[in-house]
């Protein structure tokens, strides 16, 4: 009698394991399957978000106001360059000429990293937000999609532009 007892325990036991490991694994089976998987183009959201285009609009101003400077320096170099035979002394000009020049140029390339931190945390939360409205699971970027998927990339840009407006 209490072998059989023991018996049915582990049978008990026994099954219980195996229907808990098979719906586990059914789990594991079915849910990638049920996953939506979405991709966006972050290349073409950048070109098309007005905000970003305007920021980079003005990077590029910012950045041929430093090219003038550099080439006024240049020029400036060259005449001392053409008036003095001392090679200690030119070379003390010119350091004077890139130390004048190094602070701007910095400032502009710290400028530039935040603005393009800036304009990329706002892109991820965009894509966040439509992955989250539309249902997508899983995001990534388009140019590791060969085939299939959800083009996220219209809704993201139109995202961005709406919030910024």
């Amino acid at each position: 009698m209490r072998f059989n007892l023991i018996l049915s325990l582990l049978l008990m036991l026994f099954l219980s394991n195996f229907i808990l490991t098979n719906k586990v694994q059914a789990q594991y089976l079915v849910s990638p399957a049920t996953q939506t998987i979405g991709f966006v183009n972050i290349l073409d959201v950048v070109a098309r978000y007005e905000k970003a285009q305007r920021i980079d609009k003005q990077l590029k101003q910012s950045e041929e106001e430093f090219k003038k400077l550099y080439e006024e320096k240049q020029k400036e170099l060259e005449s001392y360059a053409q008036q003095e035979t001392s090679l200690t002394k030119l070379k003390d000009y010119k350091a004077k000429l890139e130390s004048e020049l190094e602070p701007k140029l910095d400032k502009l390339i710290q400028q530039s990293d935040k603005v393009s931190a800036e304009i990329l945390k706002e892109i991820v939360e965009a894509i966040k937000v439509v992955a989250d409205r539309k249902k997508i699971d899983i995001v990534l970027r388009s140019e590791v999609i060969l085939a299939g998927g959800i083009d996220m990339t219209d809704w993201v840009v139109n995202e961005l532009n709406a919030k910024n407006k």
